[in-house]
């Protein structure tokens, strides 16, 4: 018996173990980083702000974390039904801190690249057993 392209159990018509890997990656590292904006949320409306960082600042890097946190979290799912949008998508976000840091002017942090390599690589390995279906 031999497998078809794409399919890690063509009988059972279950995703591979490479793809199940990539979307519970990104819903972990969805869900992580929603509470990480939840607590950074909180952080603005009970702490006093420091100094040298501005209130607009922080509101700003709050929601495009947000935005990338949905964005794991959609992804994600799509990938479990082997969407390749959910592909796309995870791709567009883990690239959208990068471009944010250069937009503003600011360092980009090493985790992020770290983040976004890893990520990018893990959806681009499983890109092959998506398929067109959108949702």
């Amino acid at each position: 018996m031999t497998q078809s392209a794409g399919k890690f159990a063509p009988i059972s018509g279950q995703a591979s173990g490479r793809l199940r890997l990539v979307s519970g990656y990104l819903l972990g590292s969805g869900i992580l980083l929603a509470g990480v904006v939840v607590l950074g949320l909180l952080s603005i409306l009970f702490r006093t702000p420091p100094p040298d960082v501005a209130t607009s600042t922080r509101v700003v890097n709050l929601a495009v974390r947000s935005i990338v946190a949905v964005g794991w979290i959609t992804s994600g799912l799509l990938l479990q039904r082997r969407s390749m949008l959910g592909g796309f998508i995870a791709l567009g976000m883990f690239f959208i801190p990068i471009v944010a840091t250069f937009l503003f002017h600011q360092p980009v942090p090493g985790v992020t690249l770290i983040v976004a390599g890893i990520g990018a690589l893990l959806v681009l390995s499983a890109f092959n057993e998506l398929t067109a279906r959108r949702f």
